[in-house]
């Protein structure tokens, strides 16, 4: 069995959907070997070393990759969005390799989008269509894949993440709550400047973390926190979010005020820090998953602009959690306030 996705830049929360495809297949077909392959095989190996798995890993971008692709009995697309990327050829090749020669091929825990040209999208059709099984994470991609498809059997699963945490870790004790705001922040990056040009993108972003900077500060010192960052991805490959939070915290808070966790980051103290913390704030998409599913209290940025977290809380009742990232420029005191329509805070 080949598993294949963008792994090799994994974050925390894709471990865990690794995780739990791993457990689910090995389950299943406890006989069968399998093969995830690798953007960066290193990462993806002590990726596995965490997850304490046995699976083999396989360059993606070599001629072995194919060759296995063609001979597995089943190719999984597991996790990740389908998105406006240049790699969604990779998952195109393997599955059609897959299918012309016999295989089985599904598509388990994905999202969908955001997809800005006709070629992109036209990648995600061709491979909805080679796809013999469709299981998403969320209600808007099913219901875009059946548009997309004009298939009926598209199911809607939820991520493997939530799974994996729900099976593996204890939920949040609300009486071993220490004075702590945990951020869970990543840098704005261009895929999702939207219709901004470069240059009105770069000022909004500076608005913006300026914005969220007072925000912070006014949450904490209102509710009398100390301020902690922590990342949930580790590699310079997607943007490591160590290198963000250092710049943030260096140019908008006071020497003292604030501390980041420099260690390499994982599964398990992502769950510690958000059941120790009396607030998360979350922007990466699966620390809002992780902090949801482990019942912590937390608010949620919106940096997809209605995309995947907004479909994830929408799917979970939780959009009173919400904010959106224009929101933050309209004074210090827009996070508190949602904390209070949350019931996180006291009014």
């Amino acid at each position: 069995m080949l598993i294949t996705g963008w792994y090799g830049t994994e974050t925390v929360g894709d471990k865990a959907i690794l995780g739990e495809l791993l457990h689910q297949y090995a389950s299943e077909r406890p006989d069968c070997r399998i093969l995830v392959t690798s953007l960066y095989p290193f990462i993806t190996r002590r990726t596995l070393r965490e997850l304490g798995s046995d699976a083999e890993v396989i360059p993606l971008y070599s001629w072995s990759c194919l060759k296995t692709a063609a001979a597995a009995r089943i190719v999984c697309v597991g996790g990740g969005p389908l998105m406006e990327l240049e790699l969604l050829a990779v998952p195109l090749w393997l599955l059609s390799a897959a299918r012309a020669n016999g295989g089985q091929t599904v598509l388990h825990g994905c999202g969908i989008g955001p997809l800005l040209s006709a070629k992109r999208t036209d990648a995600v059709r061709k491979i909805l269509a080679l796809s013999d099984r469709i299981l998403l994470r969320d209600r808007a991609g099913a219901a875009w894949a059946r548009e997309l498809s004009g298939r009926d059997d598209v199911a809607c699963v939820g991520d493997p993440a939530e799974r994996y945490l729900r099976r593996t870790y204890p939920k949040t004790q609300q009486d071993d709550k220490r004075p702590v705001l945990a951020c869970f922040l990543r840098e704005p990056t261009e895929e999702y400047r939207g219709t901004m040009t470069c240059e009105e993108f770069r000022l909004f972003r500076e608005s913006f973390e300026a914005g969220l900077a007072e925000n912070i500060k006014a949450l904490a010192r209102r509710e009398q926190l100390d301020i902690r960052f922590y990342s949930m991805h580790n590699f310079c490959v997607g943007g490591d979010d160590r290198d963000f939070a250092f710049r943030f915290a260096q140019k908008h808070f006071e020497p003292g005020s604030y501390w980041v966790d420099n260690q390499l980051t994982g599964i398990e103290p992502v769950v510690q820090a958000m059941n120790r913390a009396r607030i998360c704030l979350c922007m990466r998409f699966h620390s809002v998953l992780f902090a949801d599913t482990l019942e912590a209290e937390y608010l949620a940025i919106d940096y997809t602009g209605g995309g995947k977290i907004h479909g994830y809380l929408k799917d979970h009742d939780q959009l009173r959690r919400l904010v959106g990232m224009r929101d933050l420029l309209r004074g210090e005191n827009v996070l508190l306030d949602a904390a209070r329509e949350a019931g996180i805070c006291k009014p």
